[in-house]
């Protein structure tokens, strides 16, 4: 099996993990803060979807990866990501995750590379990224639910 093919399953199985921590979510617990600091699930995912879209960016050779401040950048997100309803974040969270794994598809090879500065770029932003907030939105999701003292 080659590189790319490895990382892609990586991504995957983080993917459905960070997709199986929302399973138990309600829609009410969408906007309720507190998940990662004061971000409620809503900017949560909003924020998941803005460093997939990055990614694939940088896939695509379509945009410069971007060295700007990274927390600039997430309250950027953040922001944006409050004026939209909860629906239109996870659906553009399932879109954007889409369209990078297609660039994923159609991405030279070498980038793949275990040594390759994009490698960790993309491992960081992804695999990483969505173990670490399916993590955290499991633990949040233990705290908030009616049952979690019974």
């Amino acid at each position: 099996m080659n590189k790319k093919s490895l990382v892609v399953l990586a991504i995957d199985s983080a993917w459905r993990d960070l997709r199986g921590a929302l399973e138990s979510a309600t829609a009410s617990e969408l906007d309720k803060p507190g998940v990662y600091g004061q971000w409620s699930l809503k900017t949560l995912l909003g924020h998941i979807a803005a460093w997939d879209e990055r990614v694939c960016g940088l896939l695509l050779g379509s945009k410069p990866w971007c060295d700007d401040d990274r927390d600039r950048l997430n309250l950027n997100d953040a922001r944006k990501t409050s004026l939209l309803s909860s629906g239109r974040v996870l659906r553009d969270l399932e879109e954007r995750h889409r369209t990078l794994r297609e660039a994923m598809r159609t991405a030279n090879e070498n980038l793949f590379e275990r040594d390759s500065p994009i490698r960790e770029i993309i491992d960081c932003n992804t695999i990483y990224h969505y173990l670490e907030h399916g993590g955290q939105i499991k633990a949040w999701l233990r705290t908030t639910s009616p049952t979690a003292n019974c």
